[in-house]
């Protein structure tokens, strides 16, 4: 819950008569660090009460007040509520009124693009002057409602099938990851051309098709490795989100898609100065407003950690993890398992290239502590590579050949699935140690190692894999003594994103802004 809705739900429960035991409920909740937590807490206070009966009831009065909270905001709810309204007062035989809030209700569902609600209320419309045997209504006039009516199902189903091709691609995107050969991008391939078969037959296009499209896309050019094609379309989106949608109704959720987007593919290219900006617009420039979620805070935190630790601003980078211990860490549990695991790893890569091992060893323990329940992430993938380097770097080399040879019969038993090339070099260097003593052994075999490493940077398929640790940075620090920042900041030097990327203003947030408050953002 957000901050004004903890505030409001305190407000609610005070105009409630009887006993208040669901808010000490709710107040331990908010202290404690765990569900379990709060139960055990919750009934050494009240020892003869039982916990889940009390857990059950509050959640129903939060949901009642978060509903009558929303119902002063939330347009689908306004206009359910003048629908009910306009039957009310046509069973009461006050006929006129009912048909202006019905006309009232259809002119807000259209502006807003509310074609579902839209549907509804002329439907209804036409129902009551069916039962009014049409009153004064002409041949002509009830054609053109009936006409209407099926240009509105056109465009619902328009929408739905763009919705179809687009939730297809994206939980490919979220369970299978990157592509990462031709053949990959094949699959996808197939869904492109359904997709855009779909545009070049669809006559009715509105706002709500063209938003589709262009996330599609954005998502397909991201999915298979086209980062200037992808950014040009989320950039696209996002003016159009600026430009057409009516003032105070943009929908968050495109929005937020379009924007993760952009940062996704930002730190793919290495364009890291951009992704403050773009975080903070995931929440308006202000991470203490009052409609700010933990996930809207886990994400900001999460892409400006990214940005630091790949451009080698190594320090800021634990800085900015320090300033989140209260108001992230500590509440981790409350978030999905996929946004937890892409958290526990990010922590697990700093630490390490930090040189703190004992915090990384406990970030990735609660990775693995976590059963199957993470497995079908690909981040799972990812994070069992930065465990290679924990046990290398331990010295635990039977559990390095025991997860190397996993590894291997996985990547077998996945029907010709192509392993990463960056996966193949790690396996080498990590069954490489212990490492050589002799500081010039040690640079002979970074030489060895260099060639394919450069190539794998060079690769579009390999690239996804890199944003979620450098490992090539981390091996040419082992083996030459280098200093990581300093791998880190000259590899950034080195790439030269592709000019189409960097049509950009420049980034506002110059400096580290703090957690509770960076600084307003102008339009991008």
């Amino acid at each position: 819950m957000t901050k004004a809705e903890k505030r409001y739900f305190r407000l609610y429960a005070q105009l409630q008569g009887g006993s208040k035991m669901y808010m000490t409920l709710f107040d331990l909740f908010d202290r404690c660090s765990s569900l379990e937590e709060a139960l055990e807490a919750f009934s050494r206070l009240y020892p003869q009460t039982q916990a889940d009966t009390t857990l059950k009831y509050l959640y129903s009065q939060l949901l009642e007040c978060l509903l009558h909270l929303r119902s002063g905001e939330d347009l689908q709810h306004q206009l359910f509520e003048r629908i009910s309204a306009a039957a009310i007062l046509f069973e009461r035989g006050l006929y006129e009124e009912a048909f202006r809030a019905l006309n009232r209700a259809k002119k807000q569902a259209e502006l807003h693009h509310q074609d579902l609600l839209a549907l509804l209320i002329r439907q209804s419309e036409l129902r009551y002057l069916s039962l009014r045997n049409f009153g004064t209504l002409d041949e002509k006039r009830l054609v053109g409602k009936q006409i209407r009516i099926i240009d509105l199902i056109k465009r619902i189903r328009s929408k739905h099938w763009h919705n179809q091709l687009y939730d297809i691609l994206k939980f490919r995107f979220h369970h299978k990851g990157y592509a990462r050969s031709e053949r990959d991008q094949q699959k996808l391939n197939d869904l492109l051309l359904h997709e855009l078969n779909l545009v070049a037959n669809d006559r009715g296009r509105t706002f709500e098709t063209e938003e589709l499209h262009a996330l599609f896309q954005a998502t397909y050019f991201l999915s298979v490795g086209n980062y200037p094609a992808a950014l040009r379309h989320y950039r696209g989106l996002i003016r159009r989100f600026e430009e057409d949608r009516p003032e105070g109704q943009r929908p968050p959720l495109p929005y937020r898609q379009a924007l993760e987007g952009i940062l996704n593919t930002l730190l793919a290219v290495g364009l890291y100065d951009e992704v403050p900006y773009f975080a903070a617009q995931l929440v308006g420039g202000r991470l203490d407003a009052p409609e700010v979620t933990l996930d809207d805070v886990a994400r900001v935190y999460l892409y400006r950690s990214l940005a630091l630790v790949h451009a080698g601003r190594l320090d800021e980078a634990v800085d900015w993890r320090h300033r989140f211990e209260e108001r992230l860490f500590r509440k981790l549990h409350l978030l999905g398992l996929a946004i937890q695991l892409r958290l526990w790893l990010q922590d697990a890569v700093l630490w390490l290239f930090v040189g703190q091992l004992s915090e990384a060893r406990k970030q990735m323990r609660k990775i693995l502590a976590s059963g199957k329940l993470l497995h079908a992430f690909p981040d799972y993938r990812a994070a069992r590579l930065v465990n290679l380097l924990l046990l290398a770097e331990a010295g635990d080399y039977d559990w390095v050949a025991y997860e190397v040879a996993s590894f291997r019969r996985e990547i077998r038993g996945e029907k010709g699935q192509p392993q990463y090339a960056m996966e193949k070099l790690l396996f080498r260097f990590v069954q490489a140690y212990p490492l050589p003593f002799d500081r010039a052994a040690c640079v002979r075999l970074w030489n060895r190692f260099e060639p394919t490493a450069r190539q794998i940077r060079e690769d579009r398929y390999e690239r996804s894999l890199l944003v979620v640790c450098d490992f090539p940075a981390w091996m040419q620090s082992r083996l030459t003594a280098g200093s990581l920042s300093a791998i880190l900041a000259e590899t950034l030097q080195k790439a030269l994103p592709d000019p189409l990327l960097t049509e950009t203003e420049s980034d506002p947030f110059l400096t580290e802004p703090e957690p509770d408050s960076l600084p307003a953002t102008e339009s991008h």
